[in-house]
């Protein structure tokens, strides 16, 4: 590789550190950067930047050349998500240490304790973050934008309500587990936007870690080389969104947040979003909310043509579970069986993604006919909803089918898209 030449990075841009609540206490940069090269991850979003115990870290840790920073062979972005006053989320990506400084003491005085939590809750609207973002140099968007919880769409009716004044200074918006490109291009105002897809996980292991990523066209893993990306100038772009089947999210459908039970808009909207059957509350799924903000019954998905495809995966583990009939992605066998398939290819990626099931097969025929079948659409998938994960099943005659998505609001299986 030449000076100037545009490489492909696989990057994860949005993850949290031990110091956020609920996460692992694993989470720190040695085995950040392990999981990383399991799961085939080049770039890894910091994660909670502006925490002072989690920026020490990385201020001793990282090494930093040229606008680079990295550890162990992997490269980070620096980054952090912060919580507004409407509980909405923002993930903030910021280009060096001084603007991350500069930020830090923003944000703690509109902050009760900004090290209560890896990912602050500020005492500011929507517009006041972004103005402090911008004023560091940063960049900044929607994260998850659809969940029914800490959300842009559960809170407001269009992004631009949400930043006001600085809605163009917004050049990227994150999906979130329960949703793909089809169903956010249900919203005309989202067809400007680059979309990211990225794991908000909460743990450094394969399974979570790299669940969600993003293939990025640029000329070095550095903020300003993704800040071209975001906003698409010159050679640099996003390429493609890999993400977990929408319907794997625990969002996905409009379902009962106590007993499960699942509801179309119509049947939700009847029963005044109380279940029928428990007479708890019915969350909104991602899916009923995008097509109500597109236009309700006449909302039509159309992606621009600046679009990059979307590649829906399952975890390997998931694929392994169900290729041995077990129900525990965490099993002693499970893990056994991850361990010798991502030794036989060097990560995870590059065996949901890349390798040919023939060649899988070589090491697993039974992980490589699930493989194959869930590429091909014919894996059947429980979907998802209020706060439970889908799931993967067999039943190969009642399957819809699911595969890539070219941009044209149309799915494509994985050997029927040709990479460019």
């Amino acid at each position: 590789m030449s000076f100037g030449d545009l490489v492909e990075f696989d990057c994860d841009l949005h993850i949290h550190s031990k110091y956020a609540r609920a996460t692992s206490p694993a989470m720190d940069f040695p085995a950040l950067a392990v999981g990383a090269k399991q799961k085939g991850i080049d770039v890894i979003g910091t994660g909670d930047i502006i925490h002072g115990k989690w920026l020490e870290n990385a201020k001793n840790l990282l090494e930093a050349e040229g606008g680079r920073f990295s550890f162990k062979e992997i490269d980070f972005i620096l980054q952090t998500e912060i919580e507004d006053s409407n509980r909405v989320h923002h993930v903030v990506f910021l280009p060096d240490f001084s603007s991350v400084d500069s930020l830090r003491e923003m944000v703690s005085k509109r902050c009760k304790d900004i090290d209560a939590d890896g990912r602050p809750k500020v005492r500011a609207a929507s517009v006041e973050i972004a103005e402090m973002v911008l004023d560091a140099n940063g960049l900044i968007g929607p994260a998850h934008v659809f969940t029914p919880y800490f959300s842009v769409y559960s809170k407001f009716d269009s992004i631009k309500d949400c930043y006001k004044e600085y809605f163009d200074k917004v050049h990227f918006i994150e999906l979130g587990l329960s949703a793909d490109t089809f169903i956010a291009d249900y919203i005309p105002e989202l067809s400007r936007f680059t979309f990211l897809t990225n794991s908000d996980c909460h743990s450094p292991f394969p399974s979570r870690l790299g669940r969600e990523f993003n293939r990025i066209e640029m000329r070095e893993p550095t903020f300003c080389e993704l800040e071209k990306a975001l906003k698409r100038k010159g050679d640099n772009r996003v390429t493609l969104n890999v993400g977990l089947d929408e319907r794997l999210g625990k969002y996905h459908e409009s379902a009962c947040n106590s007993c499960y039970a699942h509801y179309s808009f119509v049947e939700a909207s009847s029963l005044k979003w109380q279940c029928s059957k428990c007479k708890k509350r019915i969350k909104k799924g991602v899916l009923d909310r995008a097509i109500e903000v597109g236009g309700g019954a006449k909302a039509v998905s159309k992606s621009p043509s600046h679009r990059p495809p979307y590649l829906h995966i399952a975890t390997l583990t998931e694929i392994i579970a169900l290729s041995r009939g077990v129900s525990d992605q965490a099993s002693k066998k499970v893990k056994e069986i991850w361990q010798t398939i991502v030794s036989g290819f060097g990560d995870e990626i590059t065996v949901l993604v890349d390798a040919e099931p023939e060649k899988i097969a070589e090491i697993d025929p039974l992980v490589a006919k699930v493989i194959r079948l869930f590429r091909q659409g014919k894996i059947v998938i429980v979907p998802g909803g209020g706060g439970k994960y889908g799931y993967l099943k067999f039943d190969t005659d009642k399957a819809p089918a699911r595969g890539m998505n070219d941009g044209s609001g149309e799915q494509k299986s994985l050997f029927e898209f040709e990479k460019k």
